[in-house]
């Protein structure tokens, strides 16, 4: 009985936990007086609650019955100045973050009870209680699903009117402690992603679309901070600097995370509004002013942090829509489309107004591709094309073959030739090997490894000198200038052929002719204190600091990309040899007369050796090397003319080492084509098609052919096609306004829509040719452009026959050397069995076709290089180049021909020769042009006039026949 007594109380037992809501019940006011046992009643309900979800059913129908939570909320209003908040707040969330059971989580949040405690009036001022409501609500948000979530929000038609988790939530959205900030985005994930439509529409109209562009400008504010302790920190990196760039880069990137999960979440509204914000309040006015498409306002970025940002932009975020729009601004110079009302076709100057750019019409729903794609002229082209053929594979190479930053490669080929004038010309064949290897890896590495952090840390640690022409900065030009253009040059190539380059083309080094100053070997084997010959030696005078003044000789050698500056002195045994006493490298020496003492040679020293240093030199401060100090040494000659001789003797030895690596580099330095002009990368393939007799393409199309057959290869790989043929090629001709094949064609049909009625069949006979089996930026094709035909072979050989048969001049070279000229290029196409038919279903005959472009070619001829020899008659003075009107012929002349050349006159007899030959009935005058055909009818015209023929001629009337007479009818 007396153990009965002093049984423990089971805490959580029914009859407990009925016993504590009791007690919670009879309480009237909370104050500090009785803070305490509230608190432990709070703690016990929430741990019983906790163990009855899990274990015992009866438990949570008692916490329902009674209506517990409506005592939380009781508790909450009748608190004094009690400081029971934070308790009840961290109580009730362990107690909602520990529910499994599906029913107990829909009973908590219906009822209301949970958005009374939301909504409460809470005193956030001083105190912990923020941490603990956001973890409240955090902890609500946690168990929100497509069925629960309609329990916490205030619908009042078909709109969401009140949703006090989110209102609440977002006024701590800017708070000043990182893990409130954090707890507030993790809850507003959790709402986004439940699919909910109201909810998308109430979070994507204001007032509560407002957080996103108050992210925005927080995030804008960042970058401005970070712009200026970049800035505010040039030229003195440390570690404690290093450490503040990063974290205030890790706070951009976080942020920038966030929005990329926004984004992750799929819905178009909410990715609309994000993304309408990101773009008209970050992207745009930190990209606008730094292209000089807006007025700078001295309150923008500086371009490090601009680039940093943006890199950071497409890295984590990044996303067809932001990228669509970065490269659009990037672009903008170049484009010529409409966007927003805004005229895109030429660069703007800085003092161009604002651009009102709006993500509405022209990013979020045009690709940058498709805007590409119409103003390169490819959008009526893809109207034509079958729908397998998507406007990203017509266009995705040609984007950046016809955008690529061309100034921006010039600019860096410049800064590198000249780099071929500084001081350190002798290393860049070196640097060029060394650091082709680091750039290909650094490529090839996917671009999430790649941490732009890079540029901040470049932009911040880089030493500020007054003496930026000293040996060491100029080496760290040199490799930096190499490095561009190394990047340049592996882009280039990566944009022409889809593959990087794996090494440099560089000439091999062939073997130097010697100067005559001395061996060759001389030079490979010169060391200090080595023997050496004083054949070529130029004696002067040094002082040196510990040894006075010394006479010894200067020998400059230069020997392929090597070469030194030896001083030596003579040998005290043999009179023709001397032992080096010093070297230096010729590269730097900068040679220079001294003004007062003409006798005197100052040579400039490079006192830093990059190999000796390479371990010191790595940081970008290459902090204990003293930078500023240069060499210098001072030759003293006889006389002033023995100075100069001996200024131009290093300049000599100077110039063919610089002529050597200049001839090393000279593959690498060719730039034969501008990088819009995919159509010359694919000229090799016809060199190889052609060259079957040494017939290279320079060799074999004229300027003006060579550009048809570019536009005809460009032509073929916007269409993907797989072969260039000479469809292409007679479509290029045809689309020229005035060019001669169509100017031919309207000769047919003058009717204009004939002619575009011609395009349209050759555009569908385009659209059925083969297209390559994959793009050539992907790198997986054997072919990177398309291949010549052999149909188009033939048509060449054809036009180099047909030249070489209607001239003397090409009948004496042999056939491939005969250049082929636009006039028969188009008169051998028109040959080709499917450009025929193409015409023949447009209703044009080639053969009529073909004899207007002849006709058009021979009074070109005729109208350029006819004699201008005439005949007057009594009505008109006729050339040469016209066929005479009847009245015309066989009238006597005032004044006949008194002279023709020596050809022609063979050529009259000729005629008239044969035209006595009684058994020649019908003779047939076969010249190189129509002008010296009628020549030479004129003339034989004069002959009889003057009767200066055979008694049997002079008789002979003659009857004009124009030759247009002869033109066959189409059919």
């Amino acid at each position: 009985m007396w153990r009965s007594l002093w049984r423990s109380i089971d805490r959580f037992s029914l009859q407990h936990f009925k016993y504590v809501i009791n007690e919670l019940r009879g309480i009237k006011v909370v104050d500090k007086h009785n803070s305490e046992l509230v608190v432990d009643l709070l703690q016990s309900i929430a741990e019983i609650v906790t163990y009855g979800d899990r274990q015992d059913p009866l438990i949570f129908e008692c916490f329902m019955e009674y209506q517990v939570l409506a005592e939380f909320v009781r508790v909450l209003k009748i608190s004094r100045n009690s400081r029971i908040e934070a308790p009840l707040l961290q109580y009730l969330s362990i107690m909602i973050q520990n529910m499994d059971s599906e029913h107990a989580i829909y009973y908590c949040l219906s009822n209301g009870y949970i958005n009374s405690i939301i909504a409460h009036q809470y005193n956030f001022d001083g105190g912990d209680l923020a941490p603990y409501y956001i973890s409240f609500l955090r902890a609500v948000s946690s168990k929100i699903n497509r069925d629960t979530l309609c329990l916490l929000v205030r619908v009042h038609g078909d709109a969401v009117v009140s949703f006090p988790l989110y209102s609440e939530a977002l006024k701590f959205a800017q708070h000043g402690e990182k893990m409130i900030q954090t707890a507030v985005r993790a809850l507003t994930l959790n709402i986004y992603n439940v699919s909910d439509d109201m909810v998308y529409q109430f979070v994507s109209i204001p007032p509560a679309s407002k957080y996103f562009s108050d992210l925005v400008h927080s995030l804008k504010e960042q970058c401005v901070h970070l712009d200026s302790l970049v800035l505010a920190t040039e030229g003195a990196c440390t570690d404690q600097i290093r450490k503040e760039l990063l974290l205030e880069t890790d706070k951009i990137v976080d942020d920038l995370y966030y929005f990329k999960d926004i984004l992750s979440v799929g819905e178009s509204r909410l990715s609309e509004v994000v993304t309408q914000n990101l773009l008209n309040l970050f992207v745009f006015p930190i990209l606008l002013p730094l292209l000089k498409l807006r007025r700078n306002d001295g309150s923008n970025l500086s371009a490090i942090t601009s680039l940093y940002i943006v890199s950071r932009l497409l890295q984590v975020v990044g996303g067809k829509t932001i990228v669509n729009a970065v490269a659009e601004i990037v672009l903008y110079p170049f484009m010529g489309e409409i966007i927003n009302g805004h005229l895109i076709g030429k660069p703007v100057s800085s003092h161009s107004p604002s651009i009102n750019c709006s993500v509405d019409d022209s990013l979020c729903q045009k690709d940058v591709e498709q805007i590409l794609a119409s103003m390169i002229g490819l959008s009526g082209m893809q109207c034509g094309m079958d729908h397998d053929i998507s406007a990203s594979q017509v266009v995705d190479e040609i984007i950046f073959v016809k955008f690529m930053p061309q100034t921006s490669y010039e600019q860096s080929s410049e800064r590198f030739k000249k780099e071929l004038d500084g001081c350190w010309f002798d290393y860049i064949l070196d640097t060029l090997r060394n650091e082709w290897t680091s750039c290909k890896a650094a490529l090839e590495k996917p671009s999430q490894s790649k941490d732009p952090f890079f540029i901040l840390e470049l932009a911040v640690c880089q030493k500020i000198t007054d003496d930026a022409t000293s040996a060491y900065f100029s080496w760290q030009r040199m490799v930096d200038t190499v490095k561009v253009f190394i990047l340049h040059l592996q882009l280039k190539a990566f944009i022409c052929k889809g593959e990087l380059l794996e090494k440099p083309l560089l000439a091999p080094l062939s073997s130097p002719a010697g100067s005559g100053r001395t061996h060759a070997s001389d030079l490979s084997s010169a060391s200090f204190g080595s023997e050496i010959s004083l054949g070529s030696g130029i004696p002067c005078r040094i002082a040196f600091s510990n040894a006075g003044i010394r006479d010894i000789y200067m020998i400059p050698l230069a020997r392929g990309t090597s070469g030194k500056l030896l001083l030596v002195e003579k040998h005290p045994f043999r009179s023709q040899q001397g032992v080096i006493i010093a070297i230096t490298p010729l590269a730097g020496l900068s040679p220079k007369i001294d003004e007062d003492h003409p006798t005197w040679l100052h040579l400039r020293i490079r006192e830093f050796d990059p190999r000796l240093n390479a371990s010191k030199t790595k940081g970008y401060n290459a902090k204990g090397l003293n930078h500023a100090a240069e060499g210098r040494w001072t030759l003293g000659f006889p006389n002033a003319k023995a100075c100069e001789a001996a200024r131009l003797s290093i300049l000599e030895e100077i110039n063919k080492q610089k002529s050597s690596v200049r001839s090393t580099l000279a593959p690498l330095l060719q730039d034969n084509s501008d990088g819009s002009d995919e159509g010359s990368c694919r000229l090799a393939e016809l060199e190889k098609k052609m060259r079957a007799g040494g017939c290279t393409v320079q060799q074999a199309l004229t300027a003006e052919a060579a550009t048809v057959v570019k536009q005809a290869v460009t032509l073929a790989r916007r269409r993907g096609h797989a072969q260039v043929t000479p469809l292409h090629v007679a479509s290029t001709m045809l689309a020229a306004p005035t060019g001669l094949l169509r100017t031919a064609c309207l000769q047919s049909h003058s009717h204009p829509l004939q002619c575009k009625a011609l395009e349209l069949c050759f555009n569908v006979a385009l659209n059925r040719l083969p297209a390559s089996t994959s793009s050539p930026m992907l790198g997986t094709h054997s072919q990177q452009y398309p291949s010549i035909s052999n149909a188009l072979v033939a048509a060449f050989k054809r036009a180099q026959a047909h030249q070489r048969r209607g001239s003397i001049e090409n009948q004496q070279q042999p056939l491939l050397a005969v250049k082929i000229e636009l006039e028969q290029l188009i008169i051998s196409i028109l040959d080709d069995p499917s450009v025929s038919r193409v015409m023949r279903e447009a209703g044009f005959s080639s053969t009529q076709v073909k004899s207007n472009v002849e006709q058009a070619v021979s009074l070109e001829i005729c109208s350029q290089s006819a004699p201008s020899v005439t005949s007057k008659s009594k009505e008109s003075n006729l050339t040469l180049s016209q066929s005479p009107p009847l009245s015309q012929v066989g009238a006597k002349a005032s004044k006949p021909i008194t002279s023709l050349d020596p050809i022609r006159n063979e050529d009259v007899m000729s005629v008239i020769d044969n035209l006595m030959n009684k058994r020649k009935r019908s003779i047939v005058i076969v010249g190189e042009c129509l002008g010296s055909i009628e020549g030479v009818v004129k003339g034989v015209i004069d002959k009889v006039i003057k009767g200066d023929v055979p008694e049997a001629l002079r008789e002979v009337k003659f009857i004009p026949f124009p030759i247009t007479s002869l033109s066959i009818s189409p059919g």
